[in-house]
């Protein structure tokens, strides 16, 4: 009871209806389990995998091969709960939603206590309940049982101790103790174990807490980061296309801009381009910036001509140094004067020094500074980077690779032609994650203006095409939220950081950016945990400067208040009813099978069947006496991945003895990764076995 008096009445709130609602729903209807809440076939990897794990057979998902394709904190959530799997299959799913409720009470009480730091208490509220009781967030974050849930709350856990050590001065003016230090490492930690290209806001914000002594060297270093990546991936773009580009040249890309950002890093710092004191003219920062891209384009292009000799593919083409020469320091010298117009600081008003003057005191700067940093990245990173290192080393040692065979294979097939799982960015808005039209990172901002277009184009009998619309309102959201930082910039200047939103943000884009420069292939509305948290919080900025503003007549507060409580109450109306009327508590199925293919397979295969499937997460838990083995690689082993590349697959399938192909036919003969790894002739219908959609059940007869 202890507990229950210090939670705030809002917190009590999300408790008692989170953990209401879904144990009426835990303990509904068996048969709404697989057809309800848990339909996502990559959720049953981690289930299967989970319980041959618990019954000693290791990690793998059919029984056979040994698989890592999957992220490590999830699975070992799942590994306890999955072992009742033994006694009943349904079960484990109503403890894993119990689970996910409290993984979801947890975050959202975070959530509230980190932005009532930052905001006023009706903007948590309301962004809060936001969190807790929007169907679309709980749909993606909650109910379809992958890693989310545990990505939300690592990420709220991590920004809210990162709020603390920005608010606690003390850890500006004297060194960061070990125990503060571990305590952000090991978050870290959880964050990149959770879900591993978690390894961006990581190390975005080891970087941030490292200069927290300094906001605008920070700042600054972010701006080049993102700057140069966006304007290499650019130029390679601008030389070839699109295509051309992910499919040759997107790793060149990547090294290119590691490469750059190392050295201009140093060059910048070194002409004072992170230091804002040094200079007051955009001509001065021109010039440095020109000085130091130049400097590191060219070191960066003889690195390029090295690495290429070891490896070919890592071709760099001549005129994307001139263009990186070109753009960056006209881009940067904008951002940079700009944020420095808009920001509060007095432009000094003494004589512009000399060139050879700032980088003498930037050498007395950084010999006064170093030892500090390189102690505090020690600190602040070491257990994340050796758990990094452990994680990697296991997966070597008992997988045959350092890292997760299932991103592996998607990034094989990104660069596949004909391929049946799609393919990589299609456009330069989908590469940014904000083409509506293939929803990626920021769906949460692109989805709602592209219907809006929609409406507005059908509604006014526009002759106009919706995204073209789209477009215009896209322009007019980010102007608009310009102009409102501007009438309250004194404010929202420390809100961007106490509420963690610049640092998000950069590392959301970061996130999005990469895997639209990358040729990635497959993405799931469940990447983007980080670029959902983004658009609440800037959303809840947003109305925070509407209501500075407007708070101060009294009859608006209370209004205010009052839309505040109604949302919040029909939020949580909407959720109880999607609740209860999702999950019966009668079962009207009772008697038939969990997924509706099984008869088929079940019906014209033999117990003990070896039976192949793309897919087949949700068949290969709930089947009984076969065994389904995942073709698509995702969670096979790291040996099938091998030979799927080197079209070998077949010797695979002859070796552990397959059966039966449970496919369509046409696809798996005509599509990559399948047509090169099996013929037709291979394949022989079972004309009495009824087909399912576009699938049937086939015997595997490998050809002599």
């Amino acid at each position: 009871m202890s507990f229950l008096k210090k939670l705030h009445w809002f917190e009590l709130l999300v408790l008692v209806s989170i953990l209401g609602f879904t144990l009426y729903a835990a303990l509904s209807a068996a048969h709404n389990f697989p057809s309800r809440w848990f339909t996502r076939d990559d959720a049953y990897y981690y289930f299967k995998v989970a319980q041959n794990i618990s019954e000693g057979h290791g990690s793998t998902f059919d029984g056979i091969n040994l698989t890592n394709g999957y992220h490590p904190l999830w699975m070992l959530v799942c590994i306890p709960i999955f072992a009742l799997a033994r006694f009943d299959l349904i079960l484990p799913l109503r403890v894993l939603m119990m689970v996910m409720a409290f993984i979801s009470i947890a975050t959202t009480i975070i959530l509230f206590r980190m932005l009532r730091k930052s905001f006023s208490e009706l903007i948590a509220i309301i962004l809060s309940s936001f969190w807790a009781f929007s169907i679309n967030v709980h749909s993606i974050v909650t109910q379809q049982g992958m890693e989310t849930g545990i990505v939300a709350l690592s990420l709220v856990m991590l920004l809210s101790y990162i709020q603390k050590m920005e608010q606690d001065t003390s850890l500006i003016d004297r060194k960061t103790g070990f125990k503060q230090a571990a305590v952000f490492s090991v978050l870290s930690l959880f964050v990149l174990l959770s879900r591993l290209d978690g390894i961006f806001i990581v190390l975005f914000a080891s970087v941030y807490v490292v200069l927290r002594k300094n906001h605008t060297f920070r700042t600054f270093l972010f701006i080049d980061v993102i700057l140069a990546y966006v304007v290499v991936v650019l130029a390679y773009v601008s030389r070839s296309d699109l295509p051309f580009y992910l499919a040759v040249y997107d790793s060149s890309a990547l090294a290119f801009t590691v490469m750059l950002v190392a050295f201009q890093t140093v060059a910048a710092f070194y002409l004072g381009l992170y230091d804002s004191t040094s200079w007051k003219t955009p001509t001065t920062i021109l010039f440095r910036s020109f000085i130091a891209v130049s400097i590191s384009a060219g070191l960066a292009s003889l690195g390029m001509v090295v690495l290429s000799l070891i490896l070919p593919e890592y071709g760099l083409p001549r005129a994307i140094p001139f263009l990186y020469i070109v753009a960056v320091p006209i881009l940067g010298t904008f951002l940079r004067y700009t944020s420095k117009l808009l920001s509060l600081e007095p432009i000094p008003s003494a004589a512009q020094i000399s060139i050879f003057q700032v980088i003498t005191q930037q050498s007395a700067q950084l010999k006064n500074n170093l030892r500090e940093w390189i102690e505090d990245a020690m600190k602040f990173g070491w257990i994340s980077a050796a758990g990094l290192v452990i994680y990697m080393g296991i997966n070597r040692y008992y997988f045959g690779t350092f890292m997760p065979v299932s991103g592996q294979i998607k990034r094989w097939w990104g660069a596949a032609q004909n391929n049946v799982y799609g393919g990589p960015a299609q456009n330069i808005a989908n590469m940014f994650g904000v083409d509506p039209r293939n929803p990626d990172g920021w769906f949460y901002i692109s989805l709602p203006l592209y219907k809006t277009a929609r409406s507005i184009v059908k509604w006014f009998h526009l002759g106009v095409p919706y995204i073209n619309l789209y477009w215009v309102l896209f322009t007019i959201v980010i102007v608009g939220a310009v102009l409102l930082f501007l009438l309250s910039r004194r404010e929202t200047g420390p809100r961007l950081r106490s509420s963690g939103l610049f640092l998000l943000f950069i590392s959301s884009f970061f996130h999005v950016f990469f895997y639209g420069a990358t040729a990635y292939s497959a993405k799931h509305e469940w990447y983007w945990v980080p670029q959902m948290l983004t658009v609440v919080l800037f959303i809840g900025l947003l109305l925070q400067i509407v209501y500075d503003h407007l708070k101060k007549v009294a009859w608006i507060k209370t209004i205010a208040l009052g839309l505040a409580a109604y949302y919040c109450v029909s939020m949580l109306y909407s959720f109880s009813y999607e609740m209860i009327t999702r999950m019966p508590q009668i079962d009207t199925h009772i008697g038939e099978p969990f997924v509706d293919m099984l008869p088929i397979i079940e019906q014209h295969t033999e117990p003990g069947s070896l039976i192949g499937m793309t897919g087949g997460g949700n068949i290969g838990y709930y089947v009984q006496d076969r065994t389904i083995m995942n073709m698509d690689g995702l969670i096979n082993s790291n040996e099938y991945f091998q030979l799927l590349q080197e079209n070998r697959a077949g010797e695979f399938y002859r070796k552990v003895g397959l059966d039966y192909i449970f496919a369509s036919k046409f696809i798996i003969t005509n599509s990559s990764p399948y047509r090169y790894q099996l013929t037709a002739d291979e394949l022989i219908s079972i004309p009495e076995a009824e087909k399912y959609g576009h699938k049937e059940i086939m015997h595997y007869q490998p050809a002599e």
